[in-house]
């Protein structure tokens, strides 16, 4: 398939995968991103703190490929994609839920279905990560998900006092396997 357009999500048209749904980010969901994202800024690379206008300033200029996370038609979290490779089919993601959903199989769910959208609908070759060393709980999600750690990057990030290495793991097409429970086939 073609470039460009190829991968793109209509604006808000919405994929669902039983309870979980995703949809593109809109100016109207930068409140409802920048609470989850500083909530959750020690687990991820930049633990800056954003307020709207910065939010505003950074959607509106780089018009991120980000996704609305929803369950039950509730936003729940958001997905985060970047270096999409049309050439060569690959590009990395992320996701950060609100604090009130984590521990419920919500991630497992969301990245079952976005997974598939990424490989089944939009033909990825290969989807990339990077996950800090103090985030155990995203580690263990994405091995059962089916990630491979392909290395480590030493030292990328100063927390708490010391450096912390960021896991590089990515899955390809040919070893992801659409999960047959929890994620209702459309």
């Amino acid at each position: 398939s073609g470039a460009g357009a190829s991968t793109q999500i209509k604006k808000q048209e919405v994929r669902s995968a039983g309870m979980i749904a995703f949809r593109e980010l809109t100016k109207d969901d930068l409140s409802f991103l920048i609470e989850v994202r500083n909530e959750c800024r020690e687990m991820l690379h930049d633990n800056s703190a954003f307020d709207l206008a910065d939010a505003s300033n950074w959607f509106d200029r780089l018009h991120p490929r980000f996704y609305i996370i929803e369950r039950n038609s509730v936003a729940v979290g958001y997905f985060r994609t970047s270096s999409w490779d049309e050439t060569n089919r690959h590009l990395y993601i992320g996701c950060d839920l609100h604090a009130n959903f984590r521990g419920q199989g919500v991630a497992q769910l969301a990245y079952s279905s976005f997974l598939r959208f990424l490989f089944d609908e939009l033909g990825m070759n290969k989807v990339s990560l990077e996950v800090l060393e103090h985030n155990i709980r995203a580690q263990r999600l994405y091995r059962k998900l089916g990630f491979t750690v392909e290395g480590i990057k030493r030292q990328e990030v100063w927390r708490y006092d010391r450096y912390l290495n960021s896991q590089l793991m990515s899955m390809l097409k040919s070893e992801y396997v659409a999960p047959r429970v929890g994620v209702e086939r459309k």
